[in-house]
């Protein structure tokens, strides 16, 4: 019996039987007679050769669990277990599976057969016949090559044929395929020879201009409009690009369907734009151009919401935790107030009274703005009035905790958080790239943030986020052995499989460690060293507090000892203090029963966890042994994946002939690496885990270009994603994994927005690394349907914090939300 209040665990669940594969084994199971205190949400499995342990997991026990990476001749001890939202059952009965050993004992496939090749318009299609042995394991794609004087250029593909496009008509190009599977490539065919060309029987060729293209204004940015060409050129379009250019800089944006938002004009400046579709066959002409004069967008008093509605998201119970108060501002029909921004002012009786603090102003945002409110010494109950320019007010009650949630040595690790007087320019503290009010990510859509002396360097990589990274385990390798099985490191200089850490590069351990990289950092604190913090520290609002924690600290103190003290109390308030990690997502809601979800966001869900759509559960994995604190998912395994993501032209390192400059300005021209890496020739690369910032793993190749995977939660209100920045919505994220591989052509631009080479950003020395299996690999008719898309999308947005059941208007929800849901 199940005292109510009290977490239970679901009942034991059975294996019913175990049927083992090449080099994986899937577990059909029933599901235990009781579920626990709450439904349960995964079934997880483990097998075990005594020495390394494998996992998988499933959602449903209808879904056998599958447990990959095994090896041929290995018997295994297998497990099984539920877990609903509060709590994990014992392990079943264990039973025992052994992988047979395979006749082609290599585990590669055999080499596939050339056929005919077909010449197209600047096109192959690459005919061939399957291997006669697919090896230890099935075939999971094909890559087709054709080398000629212009170029090498490969397409995969999931079976024959592969259309190689991007050839150069009229040249004669030697074009041979291979095969892979989970083991590796196979041998290469024998090569056969084609020369493209415009007039081919039955040649695709681009489509033809988008039509009937438009302007709608927006603040500082342009939405274009448009309608689908009169012809897709024989080949389905798989994105359209809006380009806006004032003769000398040029900005674009790239969606699946119109239309297409084009951001960071400048006020005053006219911008032309127009519109191009992509096929496989490459870019169509440009549409008929239009032109918009960037407008900063001014209130306008005629056109105010008439509703404003305010409320805690993050808790309506406040310490000295950050309560986010979100505002929501409504027209009269009920829709969200989008018109332009407004300023939205905050205030209350204990901020004026400086027994607690409050955003003074905060612009509105498609509808919504949101200030942080944080008591310092305010009891009792506090209210918090609201009031924007069209003379509305709302206002709403926090009950305040006199106590502290906070240690000492947290509550200094606030001040400091918050301290700009920290850094070289005075202007930047951690909280200027990792803001609570979009919890603790950037607070706009750069792909990188701005720091350094002046103010203005750019960064190297996107800002991620703080919310849950306490929670993360310190980084470590799982074992001796790289994913072939090489054992012996110090013999063969494999490091093993990187997990955990902090930073795109898992360089930072953990929290109590991450933060003296950025006081260091010339492009974002900028102080020289450790001795150049110690006198600013010396000189900061926060000093008072710093001295009561680690007393005895002058001028005379060891400086890397205070560098280390000041980034030990930062983690110690990104551990305690409860805004970091508040679990109050809609999904966390629907998880304890408080919610539902709506039919397009449970069906994004399944979407989620199909390998042959979303596919996104094998790297962003809800459960994992990864996390110090399992109390709801993280969406992430915490692993290092090479996805080859697009190089992003539009940062300053990627310009081949300032960059040299740029980094000798920074004190920074050892990072200046591209001279020994190849093709495709760039005087700078970012390969993550192999360089150029960590620099303890060169030794390992098969790393280089691999970067950890961040977890998902909050993903939505993120202006940039990935490493790089390349992308500014997820419409845009989940088209790279549907075509990086399907339509190359398109996802791989060159600075001025033509076709480049694919995987334009990571040597081909290293393109090996790259992952290859679901969702990258191509489907037949397509991965996804646009529906389906958008409903993945309104899936990951139930993944923000802050929704309450009982005033579910206020959840913060971004525009790319709000437009994903069908109407």
């Amino acid at each position: 019996m199940v005292t109510p209040g009290t977490p239970a665990a679901p009942g034991v669940p059975q294996i019913i039987s175990i049927a083992p594969g090449t080099l994986d084994a899937a577990i059909t199971f029933s599901a235990p007679a009781a579920a626990g205190s709450s439904q349960i949400i995964s079934y997880n499995g483990a097998c075990t050769d005594g020495q390394f342990n494998y996992f998988g997991i499933s959602t449903s026990p209808t879904t056998a669990i599958f447990i990959t990476g095994l090896s041929q001749g290995i018997s295994y001890s297998c497990t099984i277990s539920a877990t609903n939202s509060e709590l994990t059952s014992a392990n079943s009965v264990a039973t025992t599976v052994t992988i047979p050993i395979l006749a082609n004992s290599s585990g590669l496939p055999s080499a596939p057969t050339i056929g005919n090749i077909i010449p197209g318009n600047s096109s192959a299609t690459v005919n061939f016949t399957a291997p006669a042995s697919s090896g230890a394991n099935p075939i999971v794609g094909y890559e087709a090559t054709c080398t000629g004087t212009k170029g090498v250029f490969r397409i995969a593909g999931v079976s024959s044929p592969i259309v190689v496009t991007g050839l150069t008509n009229g040249t004669s190009y030697s074009c041979n395929v291979y095969a892979n599977n989970s083991q590796g490539t196979s041998p290469i065919s024998a090569n056969g020879s084609v020369i493209p060309s415009a007039t081919a029987p039955g040649a695709s060729t681009v489509p033809s201009s988008p039509q009937n293209v438009s302007i709608t204004q927006g603040n500082l940015s342009a939405i274009i409009g448009f309608s689908a060409p009169n012809s897709n050129g024989g080949s389905p379009i798989t994105s359209y690009t809006a380009t806006c250019s004032n003769g000398t800089k040029t900005l674009s944006g790239s969606e699946l369907t119109s239309p297409i938002p084009v951001t960071g004009l400048a006020a005053g400046i006219t911008y032309s734009c127009s519109v191009v579709a992509t096929n496989i066959q490459g870019m169509s002409a440009a549409s008929n151009s239009v032109t918009v004069n960037a407008t900063a967008i001014a209130p306008n008093p005629s056109s105010l919401p008439t509703t404003m509605v305010a409320g805690p998201v993050l808790a309506s119970i406040a310490s000295d935790g950050m309560t986010t108060v979100v505002v929501t501002l409504t027209n009269a029909d009920g829709t969200l107030f989008t018109d332009h921004s407004i300023p939205v002012t905050f205030s209350s009786a204990c901020a004026s009274a400086n027994t607690a603090t409050i955003t003074a102003t905060s612009n509105s945002v498609n509808g919504l703005a949101w200030g942080v409110y944080q008591p310092t010494g305010c009891t009792g109950t506090d209210t918090i009035s609201v009031s924007a320019i069209s003379g509305l007010s709302a206002a709403t009650s926090v009950t305040v905790i006199g106590t502290t949630s906070l240690t000492s040595t947290g509550a200094l690790g606030k001040a400091l958080f918050f301290d700009k007087s920290l850094s070289a320019n005075g202007q930047q503290s951690c909280a200027s790239c990792h803001s609570p009010g979009v919890y603790f990510q950037a607070p706009n859509s750069l792909a990188v943030q701005l720091g350094g002396t002046s103010g203005n360097a750019a960064g190297f990589r996107s800002a991620p986020s703080v919310t849950y990274a306490a929670l993360d385990t310190p980084f470590r390798f799982l074992s001796a052995t790289n994913s072939a099985g090489t054992a012996n490191n110090g013999a063969n200089g494999k490091l093993g499989t990187p997990r955990g850490g902090l930073m795109w590069d898992g360089r930072a351990s953990d929290v109590f460690v991450q933060p003296t990289g950025p006081l260091l950092a010339p492009h974002e604190m900028a102080n020289a060293n450790s001795s150049a913090v110690l006198t600013k520290l010396l000189n900061s609002p926060s000093f008072a507090r710093f001295n009561a924690v680690y007393p005895g600290t002058s001028s005379s103190s060891n400086p890397d000892t205070v560098l280390g003290e000041i980034a030990t109390a930062i983690g110690t308030f990104e551990s305690q203090e409860a805004s970091f990690f508040p679990f109050n997502s809609k999904y966390d809601q629907v998880l304890a029963n408080r919610a539902s979800f709506t039919a397009q966001e449970a069906n994004g869900q399944q979407l989620f966890f199909n390998s042959n759509k979303g596919g996104c559960f094998g790297c962003h994995t809800p459960f994992s042994n990864l996390h110090t604190v399992q109390t709801s998912p993280f969406f992430t395994d915490g692993s290092y994946r090479v996805l080859a993501v697009p190089r992003n032209f539009s940062l300053p390192y990627n310009n081949d002939s300032a960059v040299q400059a740029l980094l000798t300005n920074l004190g920074l021209a050892s990072l200046l690496n591209g001279s020994t890496l190849g093709t495709p020739n760039h005087s700078y690369y970012d390969l993550g885990f192999c360089g150029p910032f960590r620099t303890d793993s060169l030794g390992d190749a098969a790393l280089c270009g691999a970067f950890r995977t961040p977890g998902l939660r909050n993903v939505s209100m993120k202006g940039a994603y990935f490493h790089n920045g390349i992308y500014s919505t997820l419409g845009q994220v989940i088209n790279f994994y549907i075509n990086r591989d399907a339509s190359p052509q398109s996802i791989y631009l060159t600075a001025s927005g033509t076709p480049d080479i694919p995987y334009n950003d990571l040597p081909v020395m290293y393109q090996g690394n790259r992952e290859v299996r679901n969702p990258f690999t191509p489907i037949a008719g397509g991965r996804m349907t646009n529906a389906e898309i958008q409903d993945l999308i309104t899936f990951m947005c139930t993944l923000n914090d802050g929704y309450d059941p009982n005033n579910p208007i206020a959840y913060q929800q971004p525009l790319q939300c709000r437009n994903a849901v069908r109407r």
